[in-house]
């Protein structure tokens, strides 16, 4: 587990495996369409560049801000722009040192991950970006996504010294602009950051040819307890259906108030069920509230380097970045949908 040792851990508890079925006949979930915001050179378009051969470079993440208007990590021209809730262009701050990759708002204030092997993470002032390499115990820390925690802001990384990093990574606190990364957490703190949620791979997989077994983990100093989770792939072929081996990926973790949401991607393991079957994406909500799992709109085009879909808005809305020919889409999910 992404976790420091404890002195004293709580008593573990193991619930009954939760099974969810992945099937690909799905038909993705109903999202509100609430803006459009197209590539191109103008500076309040996005960039956007396709080579011959790999995927195309795309804006590589989305955040939402106390007021709903969004920031978007624009990879290709090195910087971040601001949108209105509607799509309207609002501003620029750059440039970055790199191509970013991730995004958080945190009390009004926009970071962007600007290079993952460095740490460097950057603070937008203005039209200016401020960067930090964060280190943690004198070694640069390797992040990979920043999210915004009851308990502030928190890095996503791995190789940090000492630890053994879950599924999702390990979860380090963050105290900008200083350097020096405050602590290793037991998880990504959900709600006011008494809970802390973990992730790895099954120790007693149920699945033997896939990797789609996992223990789900959530502590407190009080409590803790084993969430099991089996994601099931599920193809049709021939008018009939089958179960496949699956890689299932548990990626972008978000807090939605005491709850985790999660990107799962799902896609089968050989080769030949790959080329036939392709993959898909859904999206997992767990915690003390009712579960969510739907399947999610696909992109138009490849997104290999779109790093975070998802984001939160301040009311708990649930906000998903597509891209499509000529530009971005960002879908809204509602609270009470959610």
């Amino acid at each position: 587990m992404g976790c420091s040792p404890r002195t004293t851990a709580p008593a573990s508890r193991a619930l009954p495996a939760l099974v969810r079925r992945a099937d690909f006949d799905h038909v993705p979930g109903k999202w509100e369409r609430v803006a459009f915001i197209p590539f191109g050179a103008g500076h309040e378009q996005l960039g956007f560049k396709a080579f011959h051969e790999g995927p195309s470079s795309l804006p590589s993440a989305l955040a939402v801000g106390a007021d709903g208007s969004f920031w978007i990590d624009d990879r290709w021209k090195r910087r971040v722009v601001h949108y209105s809730p509607s799509g309207q262009f609002l501003g620029s701050a750059g440039p970055l040192s790199g191509p970013g990759w991730d995004l958080a708002v945190l009390d009004g204030v926009v970071f962007v991950l600007v290079e993952q092997m460095t740490g460097t993470i950057g603070r937008v002032a203005r039209d200016d970006v401020v960067h930090v390499d964060v280190v943690y115990q004198d070694q640069p820390l390797f992040v990979f996504q920043l999210v915004r925690t009851g308990q502030g802001l928190v890095a996503e990384a791995a190789e940090v010294p000492g630890v053994r990093a879950g599924e999702v990574g390990s979860f380090v606190a963050l105290d900008l602009p200083n350097r020096e990364a405050v602590e290793v957490l037991p998880g990504l703190p959900l709600g006011s950051g008494a809970m802390y949620f973990d992730a790895s791979l099954a120790a007693e997989p149920v699945h033997r040819h896939g990797d789609q077994d996992f223990d789900l983990l959530f502590a407190s100093k009080e409590t803790s307890q084993v969430q099991p989770l089996q994601v099931e792939l599920i193809v049709s072929h021939g008018g009939k259906e089958r179960s496949v081996p699956a890689e299932v990926g548990l990626t972008e973790p978000l807090p939605v108030a005491d709850d985790v949401l999660l990107l799962v991607k799902v896609a089968p393991t050989r080769p030949t069920d790959a080329e036939t079957f392709g993959g898909g994406r859904w999206l997992l909500r767990l915690g003390r509230s009712a579960l969510l799992w739907e399947r999610l709109p696909y992109p138009g085009i490849p997104d290999e380097l779109q790093h975070r879909h998802l984001a939160v808005g301040p009311d708990g809305s649930i906000y998903l970045m597509v891209v499509q020919k000529g530009g971005e889409v960002i879908l809204r999910r509602p609270a009470s949908a959610a």
